[in-house]
């Protein structure tokens, strides 16, 4: 919350900007970067969903020294993409807990909630 005045760029993953080619232009464009349309659908082949899930599938044959433990799931640190990364790709799923832990996830983060114009409930 403390970063939240900050300028930055709003990536929402319920907006499914992963989805989304033009994302990449936006992320260059907050970067002042202007790179030719074949690199910018490069780099959305690389990182749709498909791709970084076929490649969350291989880290384990990739080098030993480009794998980092983090938990008990592999990463690949140039990435950052783990084994467990995508799953089946809804949010909100903390609303679906038991109503204690539901109400204690919103209790906490009511302020983010809040801010980011998110349902309470």
């Amino acid at each position: 919350m403390r970063l939240v005045e900050a300028p930055h760029l709003l990536l929402r993953y319920e907006d499914r900007f992963f989805d989304d080619p033009t994302s990449v232009e936006r992320i260059a464009e907050w970067l002042g970067l202007n790179p030719q349309l074949s690199l910018v659908g490069a780099i959305f082949g690389r990182y749709e969903t498909g791709a970084v899930r076929a490649f969350a599938a291989r880290i384990a044959q990739l080098p030993a020294d480009r794998i980092v433990m983090v938990g008990k799931s592999r990463m690949d640190p140039i990435t950052q993409i783990h084994e467990p990364r995508i799953r089946d790709g809804r949010s909100g799923k903390w609303r679906e807990l038991p109503a204690p832990a539901r109400q204690e996830m919103t209790r906490i983060y009511r302020p983010f909630l809040e801010c980011f114009g998110y349902p309470l409930a």
